[in-house]
């Protein structure tokens, strides 16, 4: 009844004495789940599976050298991740690694940002043109002190000329003012720019 081994046998019985059995195959690994358990299945069974870790036949994993082929497995693994680290540190010595923001400005160098990276690196004035939800504010001109993906930016030296609508008293009508001002420091946020270009020379 406690036999692994026999037709008879009877699982709560065998839990209840467990302590009193011996191990019946003290040499195989133990099985940590019932995934792993399918590869005792006959071959034929539906729930079959092959171990494709280690590629050892199912067949195999009562005999003498199951444990010396697992081993030989473990071994090949520790080797190729020893190979794979050497390898690695070798293109680090060849290749020297870029901090964060060198990777990014790498990124910077093509396409549309690359025009702010150059007018931020050769002190060039830039006008941005900013939008309202539903219409145009007006326009700032200045130097670009940074930049993201965004179009988030910040400008230095601002002159900034912008548009309000007053309401005319006893009207529904407004009336449009031009305003302008000019400040140290600016912060634009990208989604309130419509075109940025060169500002014109004054």
């Amino acid at each position: 009844v406690t036999d692994f081994f026999s037709e008879r046998f009877d699982a709560e019985i065998a839990l209840k004495t467990i302590q009193q059995l011996p191990p019946s195959l003290p040499k195989v690994r133990p099985l940590e789940n019932m995934n792993q358990c399918r590869l005792l299945l006959p071959k034929e069974d539906p729930n079959y599976m092959t171990n494709k870790k280690q590629k050892v036949d199912p067949a195999d994993d009562q005999t003498p050298d199951y444990e010396r082929r697992i081993k030989e497995i473990d071994k090949k693994r520790i080797i190729i991740r020893k190979q794979q680290k050497a390898a690695a540190k070798e293109r680090l010595k060849k290749e020297p690694s870029k901090s964060l923001f060198d990777q990014m400005m790498v990124k910077l160098n093509v396409g549309p940002m690359s025009f702010l990276k150059k007018c931020m690196d050769e002190k060039i004035r830039i006008k941005v043109i900013i939008r309202r939800v539903c219409d145009l504010r007006g326009y700032c001109t200045g130097y670009v002190q940074g930049f993201d993906k965004h179009l988030n930016m910040v400008l230095k030296d601002v002159y900034e000329e912008y548009v309000i609508k007053e309401p005319i008293e006893g009207t529904n009508e407004k009336k449009i003012i031009t305003k302008h001002r000019r400040v140290g420091l600016l912060f634009i946020k990208g989604d309130g720019v419509v075109i940025v270009g060169r500002a014109s020379p004054t």
